[in-house]
């Protein structure tokens, strides 16, 4: 995207000064919720959730009996450890908000990706007064209306194929009111992962669309640098998904602190780097060659694998040699 000449998301007099108002508001708002529900969640005790009768909402990510596993195994900075994480990487999605906006607040759709960057500060704040409880709700529902259509839409503002936009409407309607009214809710949490699951689907679908039959040669470079984002975020889910699936919070064990000790790097890095990605997407992609990223990034990680690979299976293959040798 061309930063020297107006472009069709290009906001013009008087509604670029009515958007970057509006912005700003919303970001301050998101930043001030986002204060208060940390020192909240610094300051209260955490949740018990392995007894008969508790309630732990959907939201919840650590429990007290999570914090006295940890200390038992020798990992005493597990809740400091836990909130740094997610402190870390949702204030890097926040960061490049702001980065875009002071970079492109004359570009409609970098707004609409600035705006959702800086709702992700509200994910997972808990601990908030009644009245504010709604009010960050709605600004999360705000942000998630702001965040469904962008791999529809990117980079030119128009939904590619066109038919696209009601399939969109219709994941995006059901998902912004459970997210925004129903989101502590357990019971609500199977229908959320379908409409991520129909979300990822269709984008999944419609990125390559417009690569393959729509884009220009530069858009093209934008959307690998979308889509390599994406895949990061994917990836963190996938592994989150099965975690607290395989571990649930109210049967703590040795294996979910573990695993949520790998969760908490891998959250900030894949944050990290999807958020980077709509960055360089949208102000730096031609100082940065994707293709060369992609292909880096296919060999090291074939590497890696081999190599772990090849050590396990001679850790195997000894133990097995040991055992035979010695009869134990």
């Amino acid at each position: 995207m061309n930063t020297t000449q107006p472009s069709p998301t290009t906001l013009r007099p008087p509604w670029v000064h009515l958007a970057r108002a509006t912005w700003i508001l919303y970001a301050s708002a998101c930043l001030v919720l986002f204060v208060l529900g940390t020192l909240s969640t610094a300051s209260e005790p955490l949740p018990s959730c392995a007894g008969p009768e508790a309630n732990c909402s959907a939201s919840t990510q650590i429990t007290r009996e999570d914090v006295e596993l940890a200390a038992d195994m020798g990992v005493p900075f597990m809740f400091p450890f836990m909130l740094a994480t997610s402190l870390a990487a949702r204030l890097s999605l926040a960061l490049v908000g702001v980065l875009l906006f002071w970079r492109r607040s004359d570009d409609w759709v970098a707004m609409f990706i600035a705006g959702a960057l800086m709702s992700v500060l509200l994910e997972g704040v808990q601990g908030l007064d009644e009245s504010l409880h709604f009010f960050q709700a709605a600004i999360f529902g705000v942000g998630t209306a702001l965040f469904l259509p962008i791999p529809f839409i990117f980079p030119t503002g128009k939904f590619e194929p066109g038919l696209m936009r009601w399939p969109v409407l219709a994941i995006t309607l059901p998902y912004v009111i459970l997210v925004t009214f129903f989101l502590e809710v357990v019971e609500y949490a199977t229908l959320t992962g379908i409409l991520t699951l129909l979300w990822i689907g269709g984008s999944a679908y419609s990125m390559p669309y417009r690569y393959f039959k729509v884009s220009s040669p530069a858009e093209r470079q934008q959307i690998k640098w979308v889509l390599i984002g994406l895949i990061s975020t994917f990836i963190t889910s996938i592994y989150y998904v099965t975690l607290t699936n395989l571990y649930p919070i109210n049967e703590p064990s040795e294996a979910r602190i573990v695993a949520m000790l790998i969760n908490g790097p891998l959250y900030v890095g894949g944050y990290g780097f999807f958020a980077f990605s709509f960055l360089f997407a949208i102000t730096r992609y031609r100082l940065w060659d994707i293709d060369i990223l992609i292909r880096r990034t296919l060999q090291y990680s074939l590497l890696t694998s081999l190599l772990a690979l090849t050590y396990f299976g001679s850790v195997i293959l000894l133990q097995t040699g040991f055992r035979t040798l010695t009869g134990q």
